[in-house]
């Protein structure tokens, strides 16, 4: 964020995941960890969509009909890295700033 590397919190580290099928499915689960008292929860979201990449972008598409968009860095038979420029929310249409996009390495699972 703002240009600098930023820790993430031990729930987002061990579970976000990506998962991406040959057929143009995805599944992609995101969680957060907040805090209640002195007491840290970890949250889950899963979603379900299609995604296409065409010209180094990813561009995903939940069955919500929301989108987000992200360069796609590098891949390799191990990893892909993402950052996300775009989405879009009930309130409309987000372009995130060069220095407040997040990298994201995706390591491959068997």
């Amino acid at each position: 964020m703002n240009g600098q590397i930023q820790a993430i919190s031990d729930c987002e580290d061990q579970y976000n995941y990506y998962q991406f099928s040959t057929d143009g499915g995805a599944i992609v689960g995101k969680f957060r960890m907040y805090q209640i008292g002195m007491t840290n929860y970890c949250e889950q979201s899963t979603t379900e969509g299609d995604y296409v990449i065409e010209n180094g972008v990813m561009t995903y598409t939940k069955s919500s009909g929301y989108v987000s968009k992200y360069n796609v860095i590098s891949t390799n038979d191990l990893t892909i890295k993402l950052e996300m420029f775009y989405y879009t929310t009930n309130l409309g249409e987000v372009n995130v700033p060069q220095n407040e996009r997040v990298i994201e390495i995706c390591n491959k699972a068997e």
